[in-house]
């Protein structure tokens, strides 16, 4: 009896670290055998350090967390962002190919430009507004075109209870600042680390068919929010729970000198990962509350 390896790329992230966590919750994973990497130990712009490491490792399934995420950096240093976001997938599907291993891949909802009115399914067409967002979605073609066993998980607006993300910067600055200004008018609905780890590792243990390779939207359920909202709504909760909270106060996206533009409105509909993989949805507005309550 072998067991199944997993590699997880790009062991630094914050994604890392909640695979972890998950990883630790459960008796099922014992039997599995988890690496990590950090971009030290594989680097993904480079093709001879990813062959190495699988020559070696031979894994079977690869999850790549790394990726450049500051979007209005990006703008400016557009050569790293596009090794790291479309370079480095390209290269680990070559890999992933010639080893026959499964590649589970992130990609975002700033792949479209934010014009439509209703939700965006995984076939709807896509037009980046930033070089962020143009790099993710080459990098998604590039692992569509070169092999045929991924997932790439289109995710939106990552948050939750530990590291750096918008949910512990609010609560922060909610509980310590007079006044808060928030965006209004980019809508979206956010995703938590743990349940988009939780639903990597449920499909890791599921059959694997060439059916349901493939692109998926994942996140939370509930109502669709500007960071606005949002923060009202944390803030509300936090009152409930006797907090003195900050003033907050909704601008708009031209107020703020970002150099990347925004889709102003991102809500993904996850009906197909819901469906084919079957995989639960849960609604922020209640996992908001259970965090702050822990």
């Amino acid at each position: 009896f072998t067991k199944m390896k997993v590699v997880i790329g790009g062991a630094d992230s914050n994604l890392s670290y909640y695979l972890k966590q998950e990883i630790k919750k459960s008796i099922i994973f014992e039997n599995i055998d988890f690496i990590y990497l950090n971009k030290k130990e594989l680097d993904i712009t480079n093709i001879n350090s990813i062959e190495n490491k699988f020559k070696y490792l031979k894994p079977n399934f690869y999850i790549n967390t790394s990726a450049y995420t500051n979007v209005d950096k990006a703008e400016t240093n557009r050569n790293i962002c596009y090794k790291i976001n479309t370079i480095g997938p390209k290269n680990l599907s070559f890999v992933c190919k010639k080893f026959d291993t499964v590649l589970i891949h992130y990609s975002t909802d700033y792949v479209f430009d934010g014009l439509k009115k209703t939700k965006y399914k995984e076939d709807d067409d896509t037009n980046p507004i930033s070089v962020y967002g143009f790099t993710k979605l080459s990098g998604d073609k590039e692992i569509i075109k070169n092999h045929k066993k991924h997932y790439i998980l289109r995710i939106s607006w990552l948050i939750d209870s530990y590291l750096d993300n918008f949910l512990t910067k609010i609560i922060k600055l909610l509980l310590t600042e007079k006044d808060l200004k928030v965006v209004d008018d980019q809508i979206s609905i956010p995703t938590f680390y743990s349940n988009l780890a939780n639903t990597t590792l449920n499909i890791i243990s599921n059959d694997h068919t060439d059916s349901n390779y493939g692109i998926y939207n994942f996140t939370s359920i509930g109502e669709e929010v500007s960071r606005y909202q949002f923060t009202c709504f944390v803030s509300e909760y936090l009152i409930k729970k006797n907090y003195q909270v900050s003033k907050i106060k909704p601008i708009s996206s031209n107020d703020i000198k970002n150099l990347a533009k925004r889709p102003l409105y991102s809500s993904l509909d996850c009906t197909k990962i819901n469906k084919s993989l079957n995989i639960n949805l849960i609604k922020w507005e209640k996992k908001i509350k259970s965090n702050i309550d822990n």
